[in-house]
């Protein structure tokens, strides 16, 4: 099957198209660089990809209409002509993407302004019981966008962050298109953590997502010692944000029970002389034991629901979480 029948059959349905154009862009952005015919070598789909922009191309740039006009004497193309091609097309989709968000606002996911949430790793529990792990970090990869932009991320399955948004310097949102599924969930956080902003809260969503998997909230990094993994981020992270750390801070599990408490998502107070022992022990301020005798966990005091199995619990030593050194 020559290389124009294959283009035709594949790209016959828009939908693929889109997806072809939308990995392109992903691609291209997490090399941070032109592609070259090394890229080309090591990813044949892109051949099917130039060849179609190339076949159908409706612009007037000198290069893309001597490609185009070659087709028709050359039915392939180079490795070398195939990144020229993708080169060109790139800043051609990402034009065509900014002016379609212009022309047409009304099309477009509106999510909320996020200029005043920093950048961190948030977990947001919604009032179903689901949550979702979202991080704001900076753009600087994307050097068509102005100075300051920053990227939305959310943590999709297999525990992998999924580029989600553009966020424009004036906290604007921008959802790419194959990630408009995902705009009532991203609406639902955002709207939580802008409201946390507001109240002065929004660390407790960021210190829920460390206290989850033993990670700096701010630079993702894992925490290796005792005082970081009890705050929820390193000495390192504190000191930029002007945050306390070791003996003068406050541990991450007492902040989310207070925060739990005052919230509604737990009792502040046991039922009867019958219930559940309180979350925080009035002496210490550290999470009590339980009837049966075991912790109460971070999850718990977050949010008032059973304790996963997988979860991270407070009150481990440091060789409880890392072993024998």
């Amino acid at each position: 099957m020559s290389i124009a029948t294959q283009a035709a059959a594949v790209f016959a349905d828009s939908k693929r198209w889109e997806s072809a154009i939308t990995q392109t862009l992903t691609l291209r952005e997490s090399l941070d660089r032109k592609f070259d015919a090394v890229d080309v070598a090591e990813r044949p789909w892109m051949r099917l990809v130039a060849y179609h922009y190339s076949a159908t191309y409706r612009g007037d740039f000198e290069y893309m209409l001597s490609q185009k006009d070659a087709l028709t004497r050359y039915p392939t193309q180079t490795d070398r002509q195939v990144a020229g091609v993708l080169n060109c097309a790139v800043p051609d989709w990402r034009r065509s993407a900014r002016l379609m968000a212009e022309d047409h606002p009304s099309e477009q996911y509106t999510l909320p302004n996020v200029a005043d949430v920093p950048s961190s790793r948030y977990r947001v529990v919604a009032a179903d019981g689901s949550s979702l792990s979202v991080r704001l970090d900076s753009a600087s990869w994307a050097k068509d966008r102005p100075e300051g932009t920053r990227a939305l991320y959310y943590l999709g399955q297999g525990a992998d962050w999924q580029f989600a948004a553009f966020v424009r310097p004036s906290g604007q949102v921008d959802l790419i298109n194959r990630e408009r599924r995902m705009a009532p969930r991203l609406k639902s956080v955002l709207s939580d953590l802008s409201g946390s902003v507001r109240e002065g809260r929004w660390l407790v969503h960021a210190l829920a997502f460390s206290l989850e998997g033993s990670v700096c909230c701010f630079c993702g990094r894992e925490l290796d010692t005792a005082e970081s993994i009890s705050v929820g981020y390193g000495p390192v992270c504190a000191d930029k944000h002007g945050l306390p750390w070791g003996e003068i801070a406050e541990p991450a599990s007492v902040v989310l029970a207070r925060d739990a408490i005052a919230h509604g998502g737990i009792e502040a107070e046991p039922e009867s002389d019958k219930g559940p022992a309180p979350l925080l022990d009035a002496s210490t301020g550290w999470p009590a034991e339980k009837t049966s005798g075991e912790p109460v966990s971070v999850f718990e005091l977050a949010t008032g629901r059973p304790q996963p199995p997988t979860s991270y619990r407070p009150g481990r030593t440091y060789e409880e979480v890392f072993g024998d050194d």
